[in-house]
């Protein structure tokens, strides 16, 4: 027998244990993937005492010291995080106001509520942190935090945006065969899904975090290990599924609007086209630029411009929503308008907003019937009544009872984050001490309805109540500047 002209069967034998431990490994592999994924979570978060994983994020002690300002480009981001959301309220209190059970109202509301919670992350947060020179290894757990709150509102988002395509789908085609979804018996189970897809999202998938570097949010802290340990797929296959679905929806949208309805006489007709039209490219060119980048980055090493790009964009993608309300559309803008100017003072500038009010002005001059008017003051004072105080108390429940509770969770104390419990106190005396004289001048301006003789109402006149507004919002910068903050202390 010639030699080599068959395998000894030991040489077989190890041959089929090579392969079986091969297949083992890569079984092995497989599963320590998916460990890490849920090591990787807030779910461990919540299950390990607040702790993160140190095999993936643990930081080297050089890191934890060295901080590097950059003022112009967190001042960017800020400015247009605090633009967006002051924008977006309005926006979701129309939103809430409207009352409505319609799919597309509940659609829009969840919305609203992901786009601001990723506005305060993405931009506001970026911007406070590139002033600061804050980056992961300085706080890794609350930025961990942030950016599980950013990543899965991101996730939640891009869901909501895909059923608002379909849903305007739907309206311009009630054939559309995605149809069913929006009936009265489905949508509730719609919105089940939508509701554990949001919790997946913020729980079971890898946090976001911050990387001063490059002022951008990354699945990789960027402390010296293994980059594929952070690769996320949820979040690739979330991104590439709303790439392309919105942009094969909005496609479509535009194509019915265009080539099926044709041309219409009807200006009601066209405006209406027309809305839709520019609402749809607002809206899907920011999502599918801002979810095909992030996935390009990931795989590809790009430039540190595309990556603050990108990371504009992401932020324009939450912002470009209550953009195309104000702009595209007629209900949202009419409400806003409603709740920003006081019905007494659009009367004076002939502003009619809505056919309800084009309608009681038409009834009006009918039957020549002249009603009595509060002064432009007072009308002020009660459109404020149920925003500011409000908005002032939440800023104030944000810090007096959510920041205490972390900071009382995570063990807390001044001295190892002087500077940012720092800012939080003047911050939250600064609304405290605002919000207070705000409810003196609400009391006060109470008594006047009640007895216009009252010897403070000249505070309430047409010019003497510009000024006391003015010394208002001086009385909150002062608390900021000069007032000595509340320091927070986990000892009480």
């Amino acid at each position: 027998m010639a030699f080599g002209s068959e395998l000894h069967p030991t040489t077989v034998l190890f041959g089929t244990i090579f392969e079986t431990m091969l297949i083992t490994e890569l079984r092995i592999d497989r599963l320590i993937v998916n460990m890490s994924a849920l090591q990787m979570s807030m779910y461990h978060v919540f299950t390990n005492s607040f702790t993160l994983w140190p095999d993936a994020y643990e930081c080297p002690q050089n890191m934890t010291t060295v901080k590097t300002a950059r003022p112009v480009l967190g001042s960017f981001f800020l400015f247009f995080g605090v633009l967006f959301i002051s924008l977006y309220i309005p926006c979701f209190l129309a939103i809430v106001k409207k009352k409505s059970r319609a799919p597309v109202y509940q659609i829009m509301f969840a919305l609203a509520i992901f786009d601001i919670l990723s506005l305060s992350v993405n931009s506001v947060g970026t911007g406070i942190f590139d002033i600061l020179g804050i980056s992961f290894c300085h706080y890794p757990l609350f930025i961990f935090c942030l950016g599980a709150i950013a990543g899965g509102s991101w996730m939640a988002g891009c869901l909501a945006c895909v059923m608002l395509a379909i849903e305007r789908c739907v309206e311009i085609n009630p054939k559309f065969p995605l149809e069913i979804l929006f009936r009265k018996r489905v949508f509730p189970i719609v919105r089940i899904v939508m509701i554990g897809y949001t919790l997946y999202a913020m729980l079971f998938v890898k946090g976001l975090t911050f990387s001063l570097d490059f002022s951008c949010w990354f699945f990789d802290p960027l402390i010296g290990k293994d980059p594929l340990l952070y690769h996320s797929y949820p979040h690739t296959y979330n991104n590439f599924a709303v790439g392309i679905s919105t942009t094969v929806l909005y496609i479509y949208i535009s194509y019915r609007l265009i080539f099926k309805f044709g041309y219409s006489t009807s200006m009601w007709l066209y405006k209406t086209k027309r809305q839709i039209l520019f609402q749809a490219i607002t809206l899907c060119i920011f999502h599918t630029a801002a979810a095909f980048i992030y996935e390009y980055m990931q795989f590809i090493e790009v430039t540190p411009v595309i990556i603050i790009v990108s990371q504009f964009v992401w932020a324009f993608s939450n912002g470009a929503v209550c953009i195309a309300y104000l702009c595209f559309n007629r209900t949202i803008r009419n409400m806003v308008l409603k709740m920003i100017i006081p019905k007494k003072i659009r009367s004076r500038l002939g502003l009619y907003i809505g056919f309800d009010e084009h309608l009681a002005v038409e009834e009006a001059a009918a039957t020549a019937s002249v009603s009595a008017m509060v002064n432009a003051a007072g009308g002020l004072i009660k459109a404020l009544t149920p925003t500011v105080p409000c908005i002032l108390d939440m800023i104030s429940l944000t810090y007096n009872s959510l920041v205490v509770g972390f900071l009382d969770l995570h063990g807390t104390h001044f001295c190892q984050y002087p500077m940012l419990i720092y800012l939080n106190g003047a911050f939250a005396t600064c609304v405290w001490m605002t919000d207070c004289l705000a409810c003196i001048l609400l009391a006060i301006e109470r008594c006047v309805e009640v007895n216009s003789k009252l010897f403070l109402s000249f505070l309430f006149g047409k010019r003497t109540f510009s000024v006391v507004m003015v010394l208002t919002y001086l009385y909150g910068l002062y608390s900021f500047i000069f007032t000595i903050p509340a320091i927070y202390t986990s000892e009480y």
